[in-house]
């Protein structure tokens, strides 16, 4: 979880690492959590966890 503003274009991924990436802000994840987890996993655990530390450290 990236807490800063970094520029896109100077991220280097390896092609080998990573499958997919996908930005989604604050309210995009929570939106996504609250409608059965749409999208993100069938694992609810990791996303109410995030949940908890979006809602009560982020701004």
């Amino acid at each position: 979880m990236i807490t800063k503003e970094i520029d896109i274009a100077e991220i280097d991924l390896q092609k080998e690492e990573v499958s997919e990436v996908k930005y989604f802000t604050k309210k995009e994840i929570l939106e996504r959590i609250n409608n059965n987890y749409e999208g993100l996993t069938e694992k609810t655990g990791p996303w109410n966890f995030l949940e908890r530390i979006l809602n009560n450290y982020m701004l």
